[in-house]
């Protein structure tokens, strides 16, 4: 069933967006500058401004949907706690999605192979592959947190001679090494490379007007945050 408004929230990397679908349509989106302030800050106002100017309340949310990482640890608590301290109260419907696959679904183009890549440092990336049917992501290379250059190769091995787009931020930062196989094409720099919530909003109806479940709304980190590696080390030492 399609929820009359759905508040999309997806703040998982540095950007913070917000759509509202209404009756399934994009009534409202918002790209609000954080400027040196945290989603921790600008989250909940950001919220609360977007409705006001569509006359709405929280109260007149029927469903909320938002992403669950993988991106920055931070972001991902806070997006996740934010989207249940609305839904909770009057026992709303939350919806979750991979950032990867919201990022996904950027690409439009029918058949299109899509690998989503985040930089995750230390020259990792968190990386999936999709093929885009019917307008949305479907999953060719299960996500995961690698080598640039062994997803590379993965997503290579995975499919046949097709050309490849790849978008998110760990297009630019590894550029040199994508470049250096031709199958890969990255596009322009643009919107195209960051994840919003207009595009997670089309990825649950999706699922919503065909019956496919969405995921648990429960942080995907694919790997654990650096502090709880820490505390697994022993000083040098001792």
């Amino acid at each position: 069933m399609t929820p009359e408004n759905l508040l999309c929230i997806e703040a998982c990397t540095d950007r913070l967006t917000l759509a509202l679908y209404a009756a399934g349509e994009l009534k409202a989106f918002s790209k609000p500058n954080p400027g040196e302030k945290h989603h921790c800050e600008t989250l909940v106002p950001s919220i609360d401004t977007l409705l006001a100017g569509e006359n709405l309340k929280p109260g007149d949310i029927d469903a909320v949907a938002a992403t669950r990482g993988p991106g920055s640890f931070t972001s991902v608590r806070i997006v996740l706690a934010t989207a249940l301290g609305l839904v909770r109260p009057r026992n709303l419907p939350l919806y979750a999605v991979s950032t990867l696959e919201t990022l996904a679904a950027n690409m439009r183009e029918e058949g299109a192979l899509v690998l989503t890549l985040l930089d995750a440092r230390k020259g990792e990336v968190y990386g999936a592959m999709y093929r885009i049917i019917e307008g949305v992501p479907q999953i060719v290379l299960p996500e995961r947190v690698t080598l640039i250059t062994q997803m590379l190769d993965e997503a290579c091995s995975k499919v046949c001679c097709e050309k490849i787009m790849v978008i998110g931020d760990g297009a630019a930062v590894y550029s040199d090494e994508i470049h250096a196989q031709t199958r890969f094409v990255i596009p322009p720099p643009g919107e195209i490379h960051k994840p919003d919530a207009a595009a997670l909003g089309r990825v649950v109806l999706h699922r919503l007007a065909h019956g496919l479940p969405c995921d648990e709304p429960t942080p995907n980190y694919l790997r654990q945050p650096e502090a709880v590696v820490n505390l697994g080390r022993t000083p040098e030492g001792l």
